[in-house]
């Protein structure tokens, strides 16, 4: 199972701090313990096997010590923003029919109601009145009350381990389905490739419910290290950012490079703030070079990886970053041990050095599929390769354009669909559409990635509202974030009388992308 080094790291070092979360702290024993009573507690109430556990906390010790109760039992953790939007969570929950909540007692979702009764609720912090009449509803400290018994069961490599919701086409979120063996197989690989060990302290930037999450709490874990978990306000003041890796004696980074960026700019204002790093990974959009460049010359002894992978597939390449590609985009590198790469030109044949086209994957990674979308899953993960693939076993199309370098590297695109990255986390432009045409104030909108240079675009917004005077831009933002996340939003909204169409009738995106142009 996913936690197998876990446990060794238990006998080994039981003292060794695990989770650091500011002034608290926990220990591999206690990690161990409590997360066992967690396990117990959900045992109890017939969670195992085939179960879904939904965690709708902020990041925390207890956060962590769920996820390891839950796997423990041999079900799946489910992890939620639990900064979006009420409807976004109550349509995850619903979707996902999870047997158990734990969840925040600051948490809107409790005053606005839970989407059904039929879970076991378990609320940390102060208890509060809920919008479910008869919710049966623990607190913490009455779970970790529970004796920590042994947990019956063998879990298998093909049981899922958690689920992560990613932007879907549909208007509704997909649940990607990871099981213990695709997980393992990066978190075994990325503690062994990195020398994760327990002089370690690892940062835990990414929210829980981003794939980023993985490496820092189980390759950290199966190694001994200590996991650092970085409070979310710090991400909007890079200086208070910088200050805390260089108070926290931080050794391994991973993030988005939007941070990277960020920390860039704070290091040579204040040199010296990062010098505890050993190793900075990042994964998510690209990083540009410049700040490479700035966070390498300043950090002349720490290592720069780059990862590359949808949640789909685990990480699958990587690459380590030196001076040798900054006349174009930092490659993504080579294919993980665990995984096969190939890259497919529109023809079907295989791109040769120099040439472009869809990058595929192969191999133990690979998501088990979309929580209940059969045909999405059988339209992207292909359990017959095109005849030109030399592989056995499925492949997954990512949908990413990608150029085969001479020297065998791969280097990012673009995307070849409607879907965008933002700070690390995709979007399907499709699910912003969605939305605004499902308001009864919209008659029609249309939503288009316009890209400003080789790194930047801006997500517009073309709506046609059913009453002239009756929205605004400021309407606009107003529907999207009762449905959506922040990093959802437009960044313009154009008001129009009517979307222009092609000669077939559909919406001329062409001529809207012109519009955009010039504005």
């Amino acid at each position: 199972m996913l936690l197998h080094r876990f446990f060794h790291q238990v006998s080994d070092q039981p003292y060794q701090p695990a989770i650091i979360d500011r002034q608290r702290r926990i220990s591999y024993r206690e990690l161990e313990d409590q997360s066992s009573r967690v396990a117990s507690y959900l045992h109890n109430y017939g969670v195992g096997h085939d179960c879904r556990v939904a965690i709708l906390l902020n990041k925390s010790i207890e956060a962590v010590v769920t996820i390891l109760g839950v796997l423990k039992t041999g079900a799946a953790y489910i992890p939620l923003d639990p900064g979006a939007p009420v409807r976004r969570i109550a349509s995850q929950l619903k979707n996902c029919e999870p047997r158990a909540l734990f969840v925040n007692s600051t948490s809107p979702v409790l005053l606005h109601g839970l989407p059904y009764d039929a879970l076991t609720t378990v609320i940390v912090g102060e208890p509060v009145q809920t919008a479910n009449e008869g919710l049966e509803a623990r607190v913490w400290d009455e779970v970790l009350s529970v004796s920590p018994g042994r947990i019956p069961g063998h879990i298998k490599g093909a049981d899922t381990a958690y689920l992560l919701y990613t932007s879907g086409s549909t208007g509704e979120p997909k649940g990607v389905v990871i099981s213990h063996a695709a997980a393992r197989a990066f978190v075994n690989w990325s503690a062994d490739v990195f020398d994760l060990g327990p002089s370690d302290l690892v940062s835990s930037h990414a929210p829980f419910h981003f794939d980023l999450s993985i490496f820092d709490l189980f390759a950290s874990l199966s190694a001994g290290a200590q996991v650092v978990l970085v409070p979310r306000e710090m991400s909007v003041f890079p200086a208070s950012l910088a200050a805390f890796i260089r108070d926290q004696q931080i050794r391994v980074w991973y993030s988005v490079p939007t941070i990277l960026s960020r920390l860039a700019c704070q290091e040579e204002l204040t040199p010296g703030l990062l010098r505890s790093l050993r190793l900075v990974l990042f994964a998510g959009e690209v990083l540009p070079s410049k700040d490479y460049l700035s966070l390498s010359r300043s950090l002349p002894d720490t290592k720069f990886f780059n990862l590359y992978g949808p949640t789909e597939t685990n990480v699958c390449t990587y690459y380590q970053v030196t001076g040798a590609h900054l006349d174009e985009p930092i490659p993504i590198g080579r294919a993980c041990p665990y995984a096969k790469v190939f890259v497919l030109k529109a023809d079907g044949q295989l791109a040769q050095p120099g040439e472009q086209g869809e990058l595929l994957v192969a191999g133990d990674s690979l998501l088990s599929g979309y929580w209940k979308l059969p045909s999405e899953t059988r339209r992207v993960k292909l359990s017959q390769p095109p005849p030109s693939i030399p592989s056995t076993s499925p492949v997954y199309r990512t949908g990413d354009l990608v150029r085969l370098s001479a020297d065998g590297n791969l280097v990012f695109l673009n995307r070849l669909d409607s879907m965008v990255k933002r700070h690390g986390y995709r979007i399907e432009l499709g699910e912003i559409e969605f939305c605004l045409n499902g308001d009864p104030e919209i008659q029609e909108a249309a939503v288009l990635a316009v890209r400003e240079d080789e790194r930047a675009f801006t997500i517009e917004a073309f709506v046609v509202f059913a009453r002239a005077e009756s929205g605004d831009t400021r309407t606009v933002e107003s529907i999207v974030r009762r449905t959506l996340p922040d990093y959802m939003l437009p960044d313009r909204v154009h008001l129009l009388g009517s979307l222009p169409r092609t000669s077939r009738g559909k919406v001329d995106r062409e001529k809207l992308r012109k519009m955009a142009g010039n504005r």
